[in-house]
């Protein structure tokens, strides 16, 4: 794996300009844990990176999809707890860099067929403050939460990738969805 000398190239090279920046590596959490050391489970691959390139990362964050790439409830966010474990075994700081919910009709995917607007909303008003309270009880703290993403894409064309267009919080043509105002409230109570 190349990452972490890219990872240590980009760094030495943004250090030699200007040393008061903090890098970060952003990790997908929603593959599943198969129990057998698979390498693209999530943990293995933070470590990974911070045994090879440890000294060049600041900031550790996760994507979390629960609901639209994972199945699990909106409020499941133990991957929360594994990383706090790592950012605190290796001293750096943790992030939730992408959380978010895809609306859009894709029948094949999704077992309800179809990701509303209002399931957006429910799944903002349940996942953002889980993210707070476990925050809270484990006395830990989140350098950011990141939303995914502002817009959705006009004109999708990849059939497998359709969610992926469709997790603007924002339609195509900047009218906001149902949970834009609730989004805007979650994230002020931080």
């Amino acid at each position: 794996m190349d990452g972490p000398k890219y990872i240590r190239a980009l760094y030495n090279g943004i250090n030699s300009a200007d040393d008061g920046f903090e890098s970060a590596v952003n990790f997908f959490t929603d593959f599943p844990n198969d129990n057998s050391g698979n390498p693209f489970y999530w943990p293995y691959s933070i470590v990974y990176y911070l045994l090879t390139a440890g000294d060049c990362i600041d900031i550790v964050g996760i994507d979390h999809y629960p609901g639209t790439w994972s199945m699990e409830s909106y409020n499941s966010w133990y991957q929360l707890d594994m990383l706090f474990n790592i950012t605190d075994y290796y001293g750096k700081k943790a992030a939730v860099m992408e959380a978010g919910y895809a609306t859009g009709p894709w029948w094949w995917r999704f077992p309800d067929g179809l990701h509303t607007q209002d399931k957006q909303k429910h799944f903002i008003n349940t996942a953002i403050p889980t993210i707070r309270i476990l925050t809270k009880l484990y006395t830990k703290d989140l350098v950011f939460v990141g939303w995914y993403e502002l817009t959705d894409e006009e004109n999708p064309s990849i059939p497998w990738l359709l969610p992926e267009k469709y997790f603007g919080i924002l339609r195509a043509d900047l009218s906001p969805k149902l949970g834009y105002n609730d989004l805007k409230q979650q994230f002020s109570k931080w």
